[in-house]
């Protein structure tokens, strides 16, 4: 098997597992947030999230966290500031949502990014 047949393989295995989680996630369906007043400035509804994404972000590697009690993505090279800071508020979370978000959830790709914070929002 070549070098690139391998690396295709092994894309197509993570982007199986990754899809996998997510529809686990969806299947399992997590609470609905609170809505309420007071909202941070910086935080962007779930819906506008699609408008940050651009093209080859699908090949990007983000990471899904809990900040200051709202879900926030970043991308590994820059851990302090999110790429974008939800409306999530992970305390409507399970406490084994909350606990792999405390730890950081690895994403490959913003489409994936989009269905786990969709996911998270039901």
């Amino acid at each position: 098997m070549s070098y690139r047949a391998k690396t295709v393989a092994i894309c197509l295995v993570v982007l199986f597992v990754v899809s996998l989680l997510a529809a686990a996630f969806a299947w399992q369906g997590a609470l609905a947030p609170e809505s309420g007043a007071g909202q941070p400035h910086n935080v962007l509804p779930v819906s506008a999230v699609d408008a940050a994404g651009g093209s080859g972000a699908n090949n990007q590697i983000y990471i899904l966290k809990d900040t200051e009690g709202l879900i926030a993505v970043f991308t590994p090279e820059n851990m302090e500031v999110p790429v974008i800071t939800s409306e999530i508020k992970t305390e409507s979370l399970r406490a084994t949502d909350k606990s792999r978000l405390q730890r950081g959830i690895t994403v490959l790709g913003y489409d994936n990014v989009l269905k786990l914070l969709e996911d998270f929002s039901k």
